[in-house]
């Protein structure tokens, strides 16, 4: 009897999950750096430095070479690739899944030659910040994922989505 309802409520909680849709995208948008783009941010920290230290702000030279050893490594280093999932219970992206509930609105931009996917997330116990998670999607496969969202989230305006130029 007991393995019989748990087999009974595993498989109606499957069949909830259900997968509708699924993308592979690298988890950040990232270009090829050549060696004048890393010259010339070495010349500007350097400058950074030089002044902080006429200050006498050691602290803050400790916090610009941090920065810029954060800023080149990012730089350096290629995204890895990461799924992204639609499902029906919500959108389970960089191993956590984000429930319709808590979901505000979605929306597309377009950043140089990318195409984004924006989550408006609203979690319970936020601190008054606005959660956004931002997906790279295909451009081709914009109408698919349109028309899944569409169904379980509103789609923002600029009203609704809080636009900022900045």
């Amino acid at each position: 009897m007991k393995s019989r309802l748990h087999t009974e409520i595993y498989e109606a909680k499957s069949s909830l999950f259900t997968k509708l849709f699924s993308w592979e995208a690298p988890s950040r948008p990232w270009s090829k750096k050549d060696k004048a783009w890393f010259i010339s941010y070495s010349l500007f920290f350097t400058v950074l430095v030089a002044f902080a230290a006429l200050l006498r702000e050691y602290i803050l030279i400790v916090a610009i070479i941090a920065f810029m050893f954060l800023w080149f490594v990012q730089a350096s280093i290629p995204p890895e690739n990461v799924e992204h999932v639609i499902t029906s219970m919500g959108v389970r992206s960089f191993g956590k899944l984000y429930k319709w509930r808590i979901v505000k609105f979605f929306w597309f931009s377009k950043k140089g030659e990318l195409d984004f996917l924006n989550l408006e997330i609203g979690e319970e116990n936020s601190s008054g910040f606005i959660k956004r998670l931002s997906l790279i999607v295909n451009h081709e496969d914009e109408k698919v994922i349109f028309g899944h969202l569409a169904k379980f989230v509103d789609y923002g305006d600029k009203d609704d989505i809080a636009y900022n130029p900045l």
